[in-house]
């Protein structure tokens, strides 16, 4: 009924401004109540008035001002009034400044010592989950300052996540601190990639326990971004940024004469371009250096033998694996944009591949199999097929192609 009247052209006039800005302060109040047919007339309400005239400034802080004296003490805070709260910054995030994101950043900071928090005995359990998300989720909503909020709440949520139950050193592969943080980090995405790709980055010396556990945090950072479907403006960054992307994992990997230190950031380097060939399959092909990167590691490294295999992290001992996924994403969405016009470069990837069945190996390839005797044996065209062949009966002939080589390119392309 309020919200019915506050359209109304009489109230509009002198004699009933106080009135009006009595009707105005309850919508105001009436955003951080629990009921949400409620809130959703009172904002709707809101967005009217403010989009018919300017509210008077002394209006704003008398109806604000119970909200910002709640926020001043994080003893007061709750899901509703932070619900509210951002609420009120969709409608009037010019009217606020980045004291608010200073103060909201204080508060995330005492949420990462649980300890403390019991000791408070004024929360509800499941607050120390749900309130530390509702604050991130208002980071996008302020005015834009990634140079002063950005580091601080990468490294804050991290710290959040750190006290989950399950935690590990390494870091978590994903966290509801960090779903609420990807609007902001997706506002921000330019910023964001530059700033986590700095964090991967290990000396070239031997690196510190602590500081390799620091680089795996902020790499599985990354990766789950980059794997969220929600987080497409950080993926495509990060696409554009290939080349500090290569330079920092793979290039780096290669200058590098410490293994453990050489092998985490291939890892990284090599988990990274999977993660944008299953989202963006056009993408690889699109960058050819970084293609060339990967056919380096697959033709230089040698095999690992068995043994040597089962000391490796997991992650470590699928790395060739990934690298073949990235290969046939690469490949299938070749087949089918150049069609008949594959060249030699598509060819010679195909059967590059065909090494990893004549190695003992820990991992499974079946995938790989099956790629080569559905999608290629009869997936493609004629034409394609004759270029294989053909390019099969040079690869068969050359005396640097090792037997067992011939054989798989026997079985699963030429016949």
């Amino acid at each position: 009924l309020l919200a019915a009247a506050l359209s109304y052209d009489a109230l509009k006039g002198p004699p009933h401004l106080a009135l009006r800005h009595r009707m105005i302060g309850c919508f105001f109040k009436s955003l951080t109540v629990r009921h949400e047919e409620v809130v959703a007339v009172a904002r709707d309400a809101l967005a009217a008035v403010i989009s018919q005239s300017k509210l008077q400034k002394e209006l704003l802080q008398s109806s604000l001002r119970p909200i910002l004296l709640n926020l001043a003490d994080y003893r007061k805070l709750s899901v509703p009034l932070l619900q509210g709260l951002s609420r009120l910054l969709s409608l009037l995030s010019n009217f606020f400044n980045l004291t608010l994101g200073e103060k909201l950043l204080e508060h995330l900071r005492r949420w990462t010592d649980p300890e403390a928090l019991a000791k408070a005995k004024t929360f509800r359990p499941g607050d120390d989950v749900k309130i530390p998300c509702a604050i991130l989720s208002l980071f996008h909503l302020l005015p834009p300052a990634p140079d002063k909020f950005l580091t601080e709440l990468v490294s804050v949520s991290l710290s959040l996540e750190a006290v989950l139950p399950g935690s590990t050193a390494l870091g978590r592969h994903w966290s509801p601190h960090r779903e609420a943080l990807v609007p902001y980090l997706n506002r921000h995405a330019k910023e964001t990639v530059s700033h986590l790709l700095d964090r991967i980055t290990l000396p070239a010396d031997a690196a510190t326990k602590e500081r390799r556990e620091d680089v795996a945090k902020a790499f599985r950072y990354l990766l789950s971004l980059v794997r969220y479907k929600h987080a497409a403006e950080v993926r495509d960054e990060l696409a554009r940024q290939w080349q500090p992307l290569l330079q920092r994992t793979l290039e780096a990997a290669r200058s590098t004469t410490e293994r453990q230190v050489a092998a985490q950031l291939r890892y990284q380097g090599v988990a990274l371009v999977h993660g944008l060939c299953k989202l963006k399959p056009d993408w690889l092909p699109s960058c050819p250096d970084v293609l060339q990167a990967l056919v380096q590691i697959w033709s230089s490294q040698e095999r690992l033998a068995a043994e040597e295999q089962a000391a490796m992290p997991l992650e470590q001992v699928r790395e060739f694996k990934v690298i073949a996924k990235c290969f046939v994403s690469c490949l299938r969405h070749q087949a089918k944009a150049l069609g008949d016009e594959i060249g030699d470069g598509h060819i010679e990837l195909l059967f590059l591949m065909l090494s990893i069945f004549s190695h003992h190996t820990l991992v499974a390839y079946d995938f790989l199999k099956l790629f080569y005797l559905e999608e290629v044996a009869t997936g493609y065209s004629v034409a394609q097929r004759v270029a294989c062949l053909r390019y099969f009966l040079r690869f068969f002939q050359s005396s640097r192609t090792a037997r067992e080589d011939r054989v798989q390119a026997l079985q699963l392309i030429a016949l």
